[in-house]
């Protein structure tokens, strides 16, 4: 983003899925990227940008036994893997730890790859995890792709976009534009070979 125009200079702040709002509402960062704004978001509190990618989670599970069809249609009764902080749809979209300590029997982490590993250690029954995420690592370590199984069915489906502090700078619109050039830029193709994604443009 800073390649292609020099209007704005973008840094990256480190903001954990827990404390990411408090920060945002201190002024500790502008955008947040690749959100959603039904994750915690005030929509008068902020401008949002065009959705530029669409996502979701997938649940994983071992590959040591026959898998029943019916497995992922309800976890709630399953060790669960996910990450701290994040809006999942099993859940009603609860982030609070000790809430859903108190519902599911769940272990949080703050890693993707953590969640795999559990998976695949039997520590979980069952990993919720991010398909681009997924995508790349499968990519990345062939040799796992036969030892998991994956939903057909998604915990949750999300458009992506760019949710923009009122205060900032930039307004949404020019970010959006940013945006979009990165996607049709030939420049920035191996983004999507990379991470195994298609832009909405």
């Amino acid at each position: 983003m800073n390649e292609i125009q020099s209007d704005y200079r973008f840094e990256v702040v480190e903001a954990s899925p827990r404390r990411r709002h408090d920060m945002f509402k201190k002024g500790l960062y502008d955008i947040s990227l690749f959100d959603h704004l039904s994750w915690g978001w005030t929509p008068e509190d902020v401008m949002v940008t065009r959705v530029f990618l669409r996502g979701g989670e997938r649940y994983i599970t071992a590959r040591n036994k026959e898998v029943a069809p019916t497995l992922f249609k309800d976890i709630s009764s399953r060790k669960i893997g996910a990450i701290l902080g994040y809006h999942y749809n099993f859940a009603n979209f609860e982030t609070d730890p000790e809430k859903l300590k108190k519902r599911f029997d769940i272990n949080l982490v703050t890693y993707q790859e953590q969640i795999i590993k559990q998976v695949l250690s039997h520590r979980v029954e069952i990993g919720v995890i991010t398909e681009t995420f997924l995508k790349k690592y499968l990519k990345e370590n062939i040799e796992v792709r036969d030892r998991i199984v994956i939903s057909e069915n998604y915990d949750q489906e999300y458009n992506f976009v760019g949710i923009v502090r009122k205060e900032a700078a930039i307004t949404a619109t020019e970010l959006e534009n940013i945006i979009l050039s990165v996607i049709n830029s030939p420049k920035y193709q191996w983004i999507a070979d990379e991470y195994g994604i298609k832009w909405q443009n």
